[in-house]
């Protein structure tokens, strides 16, 4: 070992406290009596920073720190017990640091799991130790400090969203929309309801009168049945937006009280938005009933400020266009447009291809005759 190195070594074994100087500790976010919103599942960082602010020869010698953090939350009456819901996890292995050096980064990390919306108080308590020798030091330097911040835990609703592209509802029809939580926690979610024209659409829901828009709190790995129809009210169609928590599935069912007396259903899962979509067709004629088959398609504006161009081309099942099969008018911002009558697809199978520079999201309907139908899954692009 060089001699300078032998003097430092000595010199810090012999007197420590004379060259440790002192250590800087600082809580850069959150800080203390600030508040923090989160949203379910999501996690909260405590970052620091602590300094060696040794000087002088003292400056030339690792300082060793070692960490303590205590986190004590207190939760709402909804998150009971407290410590299901909110869990620090991580900690800073032991670091070396010396004079004008410092480490600035996450003490811990609290996660919010699937903990439930309302206000939390969170207690931080960082303890430091810094010895100039692993080996020797008895008495180390302490420094440190807490804070206390709230936590507001908001639900997610809003930040994820799917379509239901097409609803009927009123006269002979009804749809169902089936909502499910997959989690353990509570959840939420809303539904709102758009008419072909882009504006809010008011259902009449069997127990709860008439809405434009759904919500509702399920408890956890709960479902809830929804009905929106009324035989004593004119036929409606459109589509719904959906923004929940995502936990969250939502999933529709047609139910059609037929003119020859029975009932037909088709499920429609919910999409989210996209560039395009592809859905297969078939306008030929079913064998065993001399029925015509037909191919409703209903297409969704999700822009809510532009209106949207929205191209389809159909194609036989040899991959050849079928020209002008298909015309969709220009959508409103939000809009909605919905039809099974295609002429130039008569007798024919194959696929339809629809795209726009918006977002958008469709489904198809297979209808045998006038009365069965069933629905037909779109494919993304």
């Amino acid at each position: 070992m060089p001699s300078y190195g032998r003097l430092l070594l000595t010199t810090a074994l012999l007197f420590p406290a004379a060259l440790l100087g002192s250590t800087d500790f600082a809580f850069n976010s959150p800080s203390s009596g600030s508040a923090v919103t989160v949203t379910p599942n999501q996690s909260l960082p405590v970052l620091v920073t602590i300094t060696n602010t040794t000087t002088g020869l003292g400056s030339l010698i690792p300082v060793y720190y070692t960490t303590q953090t205590t986190v004590t939350p207190t939760c709402p009456p909804a998150a009971n017990p407290c410590t299901n819901y909110v869990a620090p996890t991580g900690s800073v292995p032991p670091f070396v640091l010396r004079g004008g050096q410092a480490f600035m980064g996450a003490i811990t990390t609290i996660n919010f799991q699937g903990a439930p919306t309302g206000f939390y108080t969170v207690k931080i308590s960082v303890n430091i130790q810094s010895c100039a020798s692993t080996l020797t030091c008895q008495v180390p330097d302490t420094s440190g400090g807490s804070i206390q911040f709230t936590v507001q835990v908001v639900s997610a609703i809003g930040t994820s969203a799917n379509v239901i592209p097409h609803f009927a509802a009123g006269d002979t029809f009804v749809t169902d929309l089936i909502v499910i939580n997959s989690s353990a926690q509570p959840a939420q979610f809303s539904i709102n309801f758009y008419t072909d024209s882009g504006t809010p659409a008011s259902l009449p829901f069997n127990g709860l009168g008439s809405l434009s828009t759904l919500s509702d709190t399920l408890p956890g790995f709960g479902t809830g049945f929804y009905e929106a129809g009324d035989p004593r009210s004119p036929l409606q169609g459109g589509w719904a937006l959906i923004k929940a928590d995502p936990s969250i599935t939502v999933q529709a069912l047609f139910r059609n009280h037929a003119s020859n007396g029975e009932y037909y259903e088709a499920a429609v899962p919910s999409y989210a938005g996209s560039s395009g979509f592809r859905v297969p067709f078939d306008a030929s004629t079913f064998p065993p009933t001399g029925d015509r088959l037909f191919t409703g398609l209903a297409v969704v504006n999700l822009d809510p400020k532009n209106p949207a161009t929205i191209t389809c081309t159909a194609r036989d099942f040899r991959g050849n266009i079928i020209p002008n099969a298909i015309n969709v008018p220009v959508l409103n911002p939000m809009g909605h447009w919905a039809d099974y009558l295609f002429p130039a697809l008569t007798g024919v199978r194959g696929t339809i291809d629809c795209s726009s520079t918006n977002s958008i999201a469709g489904i198809g309907l297979r209808f045998t005759g006038t009365n069965a139908f069933s629905s037909l899954p779109i494919i993304t692009q």
